[in-house]
């Protein structure tokens, strides 16, 4: 992501291009991006709307490399699939892909 923050600001252009560079590396082609307005998620997997969410706000509180593992997070909850949760299951895509956040 190129570097157009300002004091820990991620620009929330760069976050949508890095969501659809991601959401294409691991083939879901058919998910879309979208920020929305929580406060206390940073992400969202919505299955039902094959949405992919980042808060707004806590985007712009955080830098790179914490809204790129939340966007891979949340990508591991849509390969690993909805009765996932954050089981076995989840836990080897989100290692697989390379998260780095724990649970």
């Amino acid at each position: 992501m190129p570097s157009t923050r300002y004091a820990g600001v991620v620009n929330p252009a760069d976050a949508r291009t890095l969501a659809q560079v991601l959401l294409d590396e691991h083939a879901l082609y058919d998910w879309t991006f979208a920020f929305n307005r929580r406060r206390r998620a940073f992400g969202l997997c919505n299955f039902q709307k094959r949405t992919i969410y980042l808060s707004a706000a806590l985007t712009q509180l955080n830098g790179d490399a914490e809204v790129r593992d939340t966007l891979l997070h949340e990508i591991a909850h849509a390969l690993a699939g909805p009765k996932a949760g954050h089981g076995l299951a989840w836990r080897k895509v989100a290692l697989a892909i390379g998260t780095k956040l724990a649970i």
